[in-house]
């Protein structure tokens, strides 16, 4: 057992030096040493983490910050869990919770599991405890499991296949209720022998809570070593919804501890292809052994050690009363009261909220020393009636986080304490921690955080290197550092005299923030073994520097990787800026086909104050795009502590930035004075654009058909003179969306609107996800996505299938990953497939996706051979050959993977692939292609003679002007060329889109200003409305678009007589016999 010994701090010198003596009573610390790892012996871990629901989520969110940063805690530590859903959660929750589930499930880190239906507790019976599952009759046990289960299907798309009973009571009927679920194959805390052979249950040997809710590390570790470590299996049970930070951390020691003791972490059904020892465990009793009392500590005298003082300004000074003790900040949202005090005998500094929900957070970010040695946290505080707030993992706390150099955060958040209620004394409260790997500094955080109300006094806060100092002989060591604080310096006032170098304006040079070199002053920063850096000249444009930056590597948020610096010229509050560069897309493996940075300037610690944020986007292949900026400082600022950056930590892309200039001109200047160029919009986006009118033009001619209608009396006599009605009431064009079946078979408003507003505005559907292969598999999604197809077209609504192969194993059933190595076995699977989908859906799709993206998704070419997609298109046409097969591809109206495309094609061909279309998915900034680009890409893929989709449209952009703009071009560029047969949108309402960004409708169901257009174009410009007068053969002669119409004769009788009819290319023309 290893001993942690605090030690006692004795002596400070002004250089900030600790002599730590031996001359006061010592606390020792034990703590257990980690075994080493037991390999295949290593107990297996099942996390059982109960009460599942929506409480306690935010506006849009599907579950609460707990359950999501319990989440963030599984992917970290690469573990696996099961959560148990409360029934009852399932009937009338958003749709975000019931999308976040099934992503959840659909990545494979929970499964989730039946908690019950509504977890609750009756009045007691004969005395004795009344739940769902406890003194309730076999009926009423089976219909409890039977709601949540049915539920699970109905929402979600998959069963449960677990349970565990709401406060874990269970009595003998609940057994005979689990016979009636075959599905449910695991028991947790079930008897040891349930007599069920298809159902294993999962007995309970250990605590991860000690008491419930409050995770226990040390107990833990100690029932482990006792006795834990030679089970075959734990299960442990924990609250996550009901964690705070303190807990949290708790929660991470246990699975630290366990991943190095070996353990494996698997969900109930994974466990179940475990082989059981026999007998299933060691005889125990229901809980662990008690455990035995504390040795006695030992008393050991350390050796005197240097300590070193860490914070600046421990006693928290506020020299100038502006609520910001020197050395100190505010974090950023911080928004109660700092306020310096006194009652007597203590100087203090309180922070106060009085209104629910806000928080105050005081920090210092300091370096560490470089020796490893730990870090104690120590400070001396009282608190008043702090009140949770909604977020009920929150309250008042001392806590601290190590960051690397670049300040990213290494590990989690570190509670020293957290405070509830009342302390009317002063206490002292503290905690040491040892810097983890890659740590170069740490921060002390003092806060109330989102408290209903509440008041933190902190009278000192102290961070000294070293293991657990004595905490009462802190206070001095804070005293006496306090005479170290350094003044804060005073900032430059406004208006300063700026002389420079730089371009004139208004008579005034401007002084350069980046130095006389702005690519050498800027840095690689964070990540950086995920991009890479090459300058070069350039020559022909207005800058001859310019640098190449390769992004190789995804990381979790654009800040992650960075160019920057902080500024070495001072700000103040007024300046004006000029801010200049030009980029140039290369290459990105975005669907927008669109390389993007974000460029800011900002305060570089809290509350990170913006200067200035710009979110520039390059076209690959458009050339160099100039952007210039006007920036007016918002306050002033010292001297490095403001910096420069560009942020670029959205995936791997290849971009360039030249000319990179940023200047100051002064509070004095009028900034009217300075450039600006934002980039400019596409080419051929002005409304007398030369392509618009020959598209309209080629609309006309090839969208259309001429009209001839007769109408006659029994005798064959023309009627003449009167109205006869062309009403056009579907576009042979196909206009479609993309549908997603648990939006569509929902109960809920939303729910109808979206059903609604698809058979008011399209033809065509395509299932967003039902079709793909995983989803396929799961028995309820294959239910609703064939309800959602049956629906669509018995309103007359053609559907498309996407997508029959996509050629990678991320995006195929998980069991497909161990046929690598089995090429054969995959060429089966795959066909496997294709038959039971086709044939599970023949007659009902008009067109397939074959293959999708194979030019960034092509794993299963790579093992079965470039040859294989053309037996792919044959078997598909063997078993559906009504349908036209297409092969769908992104980046395609960008030009950036045409070339790729092509060669695709002409393999499939070349193979004897029956090719019957090609889908251009259309993912699309603005202004991703210029109309005539698009057009040509279109006259491009003409030359194979199939038809052209558009298969998934969508604008990238928050402008809605812009969007619907380009909206306009894009939709007549390709209503206007005869290849193109279908434009299908990848879903039209924000609610349920992909980037929750459809250029149609907003969340609230308000039209976008693309609506506008598309209504005006597809229903109203290019639809037919027309009523005439008979001449005198009884004839009425027009032209119309192709499509389904009714034709109504309107007698002389006052009687009307309607027919259909259809408008094809050859055209029309009828007789009727009026009757």
């Amino acid at each position: 057992m290893k001993k942690y010994i605090c030690k006692l701090l004795l002596k400070y010198n002004n250089s900030v030096r600790l002599i730590i003596g031996c001359a006061t009573a010592m606390t020792l610390f034990f703590g257990i040493e980690p075994s080493a790892a037991q390999g295949e012996k290593a107990p297996i871990v099942i996390l059982k983490m109960d009460d599942l629901t929506q409480r306690g989520a935010g506006k849009g969110q599907g579950v609460s910050r707990n359950f999501m940063d319990f989440i963030d805690v599984l992917r970290k530590h690469e573990i696996k869990a099961s959560l148990g859903i409360i029934g009852n959660s399932l009937e009338n929750s958003t749709p975000e919770f019931y999308e976040w589930i099934r992503e959840i499930n659909e990545e494979g880190i929970v499964e989730f599991w039946n908690h019950g239906h509504t977890h609750a507790e009756y009045p007691r019976k004969e005395g004795r405890r009344h739940t769902e599952f406890a003194r309730s009759s076999l009926e009423e046990q089976i219909a409890t499991l039977r709601k949540t289960q049915e539920l699970a299907r109905e929402k979600l798309g998959f069963d449960l296949k677990a349970f565990g009973s709401p406060f874990n009571q269970v009595d003998g009927n609940t057994s005979k209720a689990l016979d009636s679920f075959p599905e449910i194959t695991s028991w947790f805390f079930g008897p040891p022998d349930s007599g069920a052979v298809h159902r294993r249950s999962l007995e309970r040997r250990m605590d991860l809570e000690t008491p419930v809710l409050k995770p226990n590390s040390a107990r833990l570790i100690e029932d482990f070593n006792r006795f834990g470590k030679d089970l075959q299996y734990i299960v442990l049970q924990g609250h996550p919804n009901s964690w705070g930070g303190k807990e949290r951390a708790e929660f991470i020691a246990s699975v630290n501890f366990l991943k190095e003791q070996g353990c494996v972490f698997m969900t109930p059904s994974e466990f179940l292809k475990v082989e059981l020892d026999a007998p299933t465990l060691p005889p125990a009793p229901g809980r662990p052994a008690p455990s035995p009392k504390p040795a006695t500590p030992v008393r050991v005298l350390p050796e005197p050690v240097e300590m070193v003082q860490l914070l600046n300004n421990p006693t928290l000074v506020d020299e100038d009363g502006d609520g910001l003790p020197e050395g100190w900040y505010r974090s950023t949202g911080s928004q109660g009261d700092v306020i310096k005090s006194e009652d007597g005998k203590e100087r203090f500094l309180r922070i106060n909220v009085s209104t629910a929900g806000e928080s105050v957070i005081l920090q210092q970010f300091c370096s560490l020393p470089g020796d490893g040695k730990p870090i104690t946290v120590a400070a001396k505080v009282r608190w008043k009636d702090i009140q949770r707030g909604e977020k009920g993992y929150m309250s008042g706390c001392v806590q601290m986080m190590f960051a690397d150099d670049k300040d990213k955060k290494v590990g989690d958040f570190l509670p020293v304490e957290t405070f509830l209620g009342t302390s009317s004394d002063w206490k002292i409260v503290g905690g040491t921690f040892t810097p983890p790997e890659g740590a170069g500094k740490f921060r002390v955080q003092l806060a109330l955080y989102s408290v209903k109300k509440g008041a933190l006094d902190i009278a000192w806060a102290t961070a000294a290197a070293g293991e657990n100092p004595a905490l009462p002989l802190a206070e001095e060591f804070a005293r006496k550092n306090a005479e170290t604080t350094k003044p804060h310096q005073t900032l430059l006032k406004p208006g300063s005299s700026l002389i420079g170098t730089g371009p004139e304006y208004g008579g005034i040079k401007g002084v350069s923030l980046l130095g006389d070199d702005p690519f050498s002053f800027i840095k690689p920063f964070r990540n950086t073994d995920k991009f890479t850096v090459t300058r070069f000249n350039v020559e022909g444009e207005p800058f001859t520097d310019a640098i190449r930056i390769a992004v190789h590597g995804d990381v979790p948020a654009v800040w992650d990787i960075q160019l920057r610096e902080k500024c070495t010229v001072p700000l103040s509050k007024g300046d004006v800026l000029l801010l200049t560069y030009w980029m140039r897309g290369i290459k990105t493996d975005a669907e927008y086909a669109e390389t993007s940075l974000l460029n800011a300037m900002q305060l570089d610690r809290t509350p990170w104050t913006k200067i200035s944020e710009f979110r520039p986007n390059a076209m690959v292949g458009d050339g160099w795009v100039k952007y210039q900026k006007v920036i007016v400082s918002p306050e002033s600022m010292n001297p490095s502590e403001y910096a420069f950056n560009f942020q670029f930590g959205l995936g791997s892309q290849i971009f360039e930035i030249g000319g990179l200039s940023l200047y100051n001109y002064g509070s004095e200047i009028d900034p009217s004075l300075l450039p600006r160029e934002e980039a400019k919009l596409y080419a051929g986006h002005e409304a007398d654009a030369p392509w618009r009118q020959e598209a309209l033009e080629r609309i006309e001619k090839i969208r259309k058909a001429d009209i001839d209608i007769q109408v006659v009396d029994a005798s064959g006599k023309p009627v003449v003179d009167v109205d006869v009605s062309v009403d056009m009431t579907r576009h042979s064009f196909g206009w479609g969306t993309a549908l997603y079946a648990w939006i569509f078979a929902g109960n809920n408003e939303n729910s109808r609107i979206y059903r609604e507003k698809f058979l008011e505005l399209f033809n065509l559907m395509v299932p967003e996800n039902g079709l793909k292969w995983p989803l396929w598999e799961q028995p309820a999604f294959r239910e609703k996505t064939i309800e959602m197809i049956d629906w669509a077209r018995e309103n007359g609504c053609e559907v498309r299938g996407h997508t029959l192969v996509w050629s990678s194993f991320r995006r195929a059933p998980q069991r497909i990953a161990s046929l690598r190595s089995d090429p054969e076995a995959l060429r089966k699977e795959i066909e496997n497939h294709m038959e039971d989908i086709l044939s599970f859906t023949k007659g009902k799709i008009k067109a397939w996706d074959v293959m999708n993206e194979p030019t960034t998704n092509n794993e299963f070419m790579q093992i079965l051979g470039e040859g294989e997609p053309a037996n792919w298109f044959k078997l598909a046409h063997k078993l559906e050959p009504d349908s036209q097969l297409f092969l769908n591809e992104n980046q395609i109206l960008a030009g950036t993977k045409l070339r790729s495309l092509e060669l695709y094609l002409d393999k499939v061909l070349s193979g004897g692939g029956p090719l019957g279309g090609i889908g251009i998915q259309g993912h699309v900034g603005v202004g991703t292609a210029a109309p005539e680009k698009i057009l040509g890409t279109f006259d491009r893929l003409a030359r194979y003679n199939v038809p052209l989709s558009i298969t998934e449209l969508d604008i990238n952009t928050h402008n809605e002007e812009h969007q619907a703009m380009y909206l306009r071009d894009v939709l007549t560029a390709a209503f206007s060329h005869p290849s193109v047969d279908s434009v299908t949108f990848w879903g039209f309402w924000d609610g349920r889109h992909w980037m929750n960004n459809t250029p149609l409708f907003r969340k609230d169901w308000t039209e976008k200003p693309g609506m506008e257009v598309y209504r005006k174009l597809v229903l109203n410009d290019w639809w037919t409305r027309e009523k005439q007068k008979t001449d005198s053969e009884g004839r009425i002669k027009t032209c119309g678009f192709l499509g389904k119409y009714t034709i109504t004769v309107y007698g002389p009788d006052g009687k009307k007589q309607s027919f259909d009819a259809e408008l094809a290319k050859e055209g029309m023309s009828r007789k009727i016999i009026y009757r």
